[in-house]
C-alpha cells in the first residue's frame, strides 16, 4: 500500500488528535499477505492491571518490531456465476411443440437444436400472401390488355393504306369527330378485279382451278381473258330450279376504264371445244381486293391527304387522328401496372420473412455449454411456456467492490489469483480484472468501485461457488515492520506506543490510555498493506509496542471484547501472518 494510502487510511474519518488531547483512531482492517521466508515471531506482552475499584480487569494485546520483507495484495470473497449464458424461452405461447431434445445437465455445442414448435400458422400466412399476388396478377392482365389497346388506338391516329391501291369514297373532313371503328373512305387494289358465277353441276368435270376463261363486258363492249381461281361447290338454284356451283374468274391488269360493279359476264371452253356458260348470264366485275379504312382511335380529325379516286401506295398516309386521351390513359395504365407489381414484390419479401420466420420455431444453442435449465408446460387454456438455460463453464465472473484506496493501484486485465479451499486441498484458478466502473458508488461513507474478475477454469468451478482472490499489486519491501493496529496518527506525523526502561528520547505526551513503561515515539512510515507498515525510524528491532486493551477471559467462560478496538484483530484474536486462508500461498514476513 502506497504511503498516502495508509495515510489516508489513518487519518479516514476526521481531524487528527492532537497531543494532550484524548481522541481514539479506529483503523480501517484489511487483509494482508505476507511473503514467509523464516518463522514470524509475534510476541505478545501480557500486563496486568489491576484495578481496585474496578468490576473488570483489561489486558493488553501487545506486538513486535520484526525486519521482514513486506509484499502488497488485495483480496476479497466472491460467489461464481457464468462468464457467459444464455436463455431461449417459447417464441409462441400457442404453438405445439413438436419437439423437445435437452434436458437440464446435457452437454451442448453451439449450434445444436434444443426444441422447436409447430410452424403451420407460417403455411396460413403464406397463403394468404400468394392469394393477394393471384388477385394483383389479374389486374396486372387486365391493365396490359387495356395498355395494349391504348397502345393500338394511339398508333391508330395516323391511318395508312393497306395496300397501294385507289381511293375511292372519303367519308370526312379535317375537323370531323370520329370514334374507334368509323369509316374514313375506301379503297381498291386496281391491279385485278373479279366475277364470280353459277354454273350447272352437269359442267362440275369440265371445270378446273386455273382453266382460262373469257369475261365480256357489254356497256364497254371489251373481250377480256382470265383465270378461274377459285370454285366454290355450293348449292345455289335457279328461278328454273337448276342446281349450281359457284366459279370465280380473275382478270389481272384491267383496263383504267372499268370500274367497280361494272355489269360482266365469264364463260369457259370445254375440253371438247364447246363453250360453257353460267346457267344465269348476269355478273359484275368487282376489284379483287378493297377495304373499308375505319378509325381505329377517338378524336378529331387533323388532317385528310388524300382525294377521291386518287391512286396511293402501300403504307402512304392518308388521315391523322388528333387525341391526347391515350397517351393519359397509357401513362396511367402503366404506373397502375408497376403499382401492382411493386405491391407483389413487397408481398414476396413478406413470404421470404415468413419463410424465414420459420427458424422463430426453432431454437440452436449459440454457445457451447452446459444446460441449467431446460422444460416447457403445456397449460390447460392450449397454451405453453417454457425456456432452456445454457451455461458456459469453461470460464467465471465474480463481481467485486473495491476499495476507494485500493482501486487506484488496480487496472482491466491485471493478473488475479483466485483460490478455493475443499476439505482436502486448495484449488487455485488463474483469473484477470476484466472489469473496473469509472463511477463511484457510497455507502456509509464508504466509496467502492465495481469490478469483475473472469476466471478461466475450465469447467472446474461450478456456478454459485464462493471463491477467495488476492491481487499482487506491488512489489516486496524489506525493513522494520510494525503491526498498522499499532501506528497512531497526530498533526505532525505517527508515533507508536513503545516498551522501554525509560522514557526514550523524543516521546511525546498523548491523551491515550496505555500501560505503564510504555511510551510514546514518533516514527516514520513507508510502504504498507493491511496488516503491516515499514517504519524507517524511531524504532528498533525486538521493540514490543502496545496495540491495545482487550477484557480478560471470565474464570468461567470465553474472552469478551472492551470495546476499545483501534484497528486490531478483534475479540482478542490473533492476526494470521500466513496469509488467512490460503495455507500461507502468496504472501508472508521474511523475519530478520
Amino acid at each position: 500500500m502506497p504511503l498516502d494510502g495508509l495515510k489516508r487510511r489513518l487519518k479516514k474519518g476526521g481531524d487528527d488528535p492532537k497531543p494532550g488531547k484524548r481522541k481514539k483512531k479506529k483503523l480501517t482492517k484489511k487483509r494482508i499477505i505476507l511473503l514467509s521466508a523464516g518463522a514470524v515471531v509475534l510476541c505478545v506482552g501480557v500486563y496486568f492491571l489491576v484495578d481496585l475499584f474496578s468490576e473488570e480487569e483489561l489486558t493488553a494485546v501487545t506486538g513486535e518490531i520484526t525486519y521482514g520483507s513486506l509484499s502488497q495484495d488485495i483480496s476479497g470473497t466472491g460467489t461464481t456465476t457464468p462468464a457467459d449464458s444464455v436463455t431461449y424461452s417459447l417464441p409462441s405461447s400457442e404453438a405445439d411443440v413438436t419437439g423437445w431434445y435437452v434436458e437440464a445437465g446435457d452437454t451442448v455445442e453451439e449450434g445444436d437444436l434444443l426444441f422447436e414448435q409447430d410452424d403451420s400458422e407460417v403455411d396460413e400466412i403464406i397463403a394468404e400472401y400468394e392469394y393477394e399476388i393471384l388477385e394483383y396478377e389479374i389486374e396486372i392482365d387486365e391493365a396490359r390488355e387495356s395498355l395494349s389497346e391504348a397502345q393500338e388506338g394511339l398508333a391508330g391516329l395516323t391511318v395508312t393504306a393497306p395496300f397501294s391501291g385507289r381511293v375511292t369514297e372519303i367519308t370526312v373532313e379535317a375537323g370531323d369527330s370520329v370514334s374507334n371503328g368509323m369509316t374514313l373512305a375506301y379503297i381498291a387494289d386496281t391491279s385485278a378485279m373479279e366475277i364470280t358465277q353459277y354454273f350447272s353441276y352437269i359442267y362440275e368435270s369440265e371445270i378446273y382451278e386455273g382453266m382460262e376463261a373469257a369475261v365480256s363486258v357489254p356497256d364497254s363492249a371489251l373481250s377480256l381473258t382470265g383465270t378461274v381461281t377459285d370454285i366454290s361447290y355450293v348449292s345455289y338454284t335457279t328461278s328454273t330450279g337448276l342446281e349450281c356451283f359457284a366459279v370465280t374468274v380473275r382478270v389481272e391488269s384491267p383496263p383504267a376504264s372499268l370500274t367497280d360493279g361494272v355489269a360482266a359476264e365469264a364463260w369457259l371452253t370445254a375440253s371438247d371445244g364447246s363453250q360453257i356458260y353460267p346457267a344465269e348470264g348476269d355478273g359484275t366485275l368487282e376489284y379483287a381486293n378493297k377495304r373499308t379504312i375505319t378509325s381505329e382511335a377517338t378524336g378529331t380529325i387533323s388532317a385528310v391527304y388524300v382525294t377521291d379516286y386518287e391512286n396511293v401506295s402501300s403504307g402512304a398516309t392518308l388521315f391523322t387522328i388528333d387525341s391526347d386521351s391515350y397517351e393519359t390513359q397509357i401513362e396511367s395504365l402503366e404506373n397502375q401496372i408497376e403499382t401492382y407489381e411493386s405491391l407483389i414484390e413487397e408481398i414476396n419479401e413478406d413470404i421470404a420473412d415468413a419463410e424465414e420466420s420459420r427458424e422463430d420455431y426453432k431454437r440452436y444453442s449459440e454457445i457451447s455449454g452446459q444446460v441449467i435449465v431446460a422444460d416447457y408446460t403445456e397449460m390447460r387454456d392450449g397454451t405453453v411456456t417454457g425456456s432452456v438455460v445454457i451455461c458456459d463453464l469453461t470460464s467465471m465472473t465474480i463481481t467485486v467492490n473495491f476499495d476507494e484506496l485500493d482501486a487506484d493501484q488496480l487496472s482491466e486485465g491485471m493478473e488475479v489469483t483466485v483460490y478455493r479451499e475443499t476439505s482436502s486441498e486448495t484449488e487455485m484458478y488463474e483469473a484477470e480484472i476484466t472489469y473496473i466502473s469509472l463511477e463511484a458508488s457510497n455507502s456509509n461513507g464508504v466509496a467502492t468501485f465495481e469490478g469483475e474478475i473472469t476466471i478461466y477454469s475450465e469447467g472446474e468451478l461450478s456456478a454459485g461457488v464462493n471463491v477467495s482472490y488476492y491481487v499482487d499489486v506491488g512489489g516486496a519491501t524489506e525493513g522494520l515492520l510494525a503491526p498498522v493496529s499499532a501506528v497512531r496518527s497526530y498533526d505532525d506525523g505517527y508515533y507508536l506506543i513503545v516498551q522501554s526502561d525509560s522514557e526514550p528520547e523524543g516521546a511525546i505526551e498523548v491523551d491515550e490510555d496505555y500501560p505503564s513503561g510504555y511510551y510514546a515515539v514518533p516514527v516514520e512510515i513507508g510502504s504498507s498493506n493491511e496488516s503491516y507498515v515499514v517504519v524507517t525510524s524511531g524504532v528498533e528491532e525486538g521493540d514490543t509496542v502496545f496495540l491495545r486493551y482487550q477484557e480478560s477471559a471470565p474464570s468461567s467462560g470465553d474472552e469478551t471484547s472492551s470495546g476499545g478496538d483501534t484497528g486490531g484483530f478483534g475479540r482478542g484474536s490473533m492476526p494470521n501472518f500466513g496469509g488467512g486462508g490460503m495455507g500461507g500461498m502468496g504472501g508472508g514476513m521474511s523475519g530478520g
